[in-house]
């Protein structure tokens, strides 16, 4: 049935292997968020420390760095004053500047997807909060998740450009309950780069789905009435603050051979106990390199590091983790 030994191995680990699951359960019931920079994602990592320890790992290290640090504050309040009054459900954009306690109040305007946003003539939000909306659907591969992250990536960036004073998004998902996806937002410098997750200039959040297509009925039907939605968002910045990355090893034979790497991400946003981004991809990457282990010393280190990072930044930390132990 198996050609490779190893195939055989593989599907008895999916049908009895409970280190992964061990970990996510582990790490979401003792620590649950764990947004990088923060307390919380420090007793993260020394609860990952131990968890490897524990499961035999060699040579765990918390090796730590300093980062600029963003958080999302104690009040994330949005609501239609006019004409349809109603409270939504959002939370702020990882990078987002603050409202200020006391919010801020003005008509919105909607727009389908980026691209209409681009088209808008420069100045034509000049007081007015930009609603991005998205057509996303539900994929196997995930395609989807490239094609409406924009909306979130760069469009409060462009909408600040074209004089907007806030930004409100459909979150970027396709589930249905009142818990919005948030997520780095991007502004793009003079020079033409960009920074994701640094300051956006402007206040910027991601509605629940639910509310986003309340909000897109109420444009619908009202007419020549202007939309008018009252923002509160108080995140701030902490400045400079210890983060780190975790890493255990599963000791080769033959350590003149580079290691295999297999790496995750360790934190989460705040409102999220992370189980599935990215706690199921670090039990999964444990749980891979002790499986080896079980049967027999593999001929090259595996290296596991759970990381600081999400998504381009955990790319361009494994480049680094890479050369320093080559």
């Amino acid at each position: 049935m198996y050609k490779y030994p190893a195939q055989a191995q593989a599907d008895q680990a999916l049908e009895s292997d409970e280190a992964a699951w061990d970990f996510v359960e582990g790490v979401t019931t003792e620590v649950g968020p764990r947004q990088a920079g923060t307390e919380a994602e420090a007793r993260g990592r020394d609860w990952a420390v131990k968890w490897l320890n524990a499961r035999g790992f060699q040579n765990v290290a918390d090796e730590p760095f300093m980062m600029d640090t963003w958080v999302p504050g104690d009040t994330h309040k949005a609501e239609i004053t006019s004409p349809f009054p109603q409270p939504f459900v959002i939370q702020p954009l990882g990078g987002s500047a603050s409202t200020g306690p006391d919010g801020i109040e003005a008509e919105v305007v909607m727009f389908k997807t980026v691209a209409d946003l681009n088209a808008a003539p420069a100045g034509s939000l000049e007081g007015k909060i930009a609603y991005i909306s998205h057509s996303m659907t539900p994929t196997q591969d995930g395609s989807q998740y490239g094609f409406a992250g924009p909306a979130r990536w760069v469009g409060a960036g462009i909408a600040k450009n074209k004089g907007a004073i806030a930004t409100v998004i459909k979150s970027v998902g396709t589930d249905y309950h009142r818990n919005p996806h948030t997520g780095g937002t991007t502004f793009r410098n003079a020079d033409g780069s960009t920074d994701v997750g640094r300051v956006v200039p402007t206040p910027a959040g991601a509605l629940s789905l639910p509310d986003a297509a309340n909000l897109e009925r109420m444009f619908e039907r009202a007419g020549d009435r202007p939309i008018t939605m009252k923002l509160v968002l108080t995140p701030e910045r902490l400045g400079m603050t210890q983060s780190g990355n975790v890493v255990g090893e599963i000791v080769g034979a033959n350590p003149d051979l580079p290691p295999v790497l297999l790496a995750c991400h360790l934190d989460s946003w705040w409102n999220s106990p992370g189980a599935f981004d990215d706690g199921a991809g670090c039990g999964i990457a444990a749980a891979a390199a002790l499986n080896v282990q079980k049967h027999g010393q593999p001929l090259r280190t595996i290296s596991c590091a759970v990381c600081r990072g999400r998504g381009s930044r955990i790319i361009r930390q494994h480049r680094v983790f890479g050369s320093a132990y080559r």
